[in-house]
């Protein structure tokens, strides 16, 4: 799985050569910034991971979900999780 920010700091997972934002899976982590926001999903990914994981599957065919990941203003954050 790969996570990136887009567009302003919105959180998505990378799903081929598009992403899916999953900000509102997110949401109850408390933050009031980018890296509070990846540090609480870090901090918490083993309660995170199904979630994360069940959002691109479900809104693959939401075309109006997808953004091109070649399109998006985008900011890697990790590729090392499997």
């Amino acid at each position: 799985m790969k996570l990136m920010y887009f567009d302003d700091y919105k959180l998505g997972v990378v799903n081929g050569d598009a992403v899916v934002d999953v900000s509102s899976v997110v949401r109850d982590i408390a933050h009031t910034g980018p890296h509070d926001l990846i540090n609480g999903v870090i901090g918490r990914f083993a309660e995170y991971r199904p979630r994360l994981e069940r959002k691109p599957a479900a809104r693959a065919y939401r075309l109006p979900m997808l953004r091109s990941a070649r399109r998006c203003r985008g900011r890697s954050i990790s590729t090392a999780w499997p």
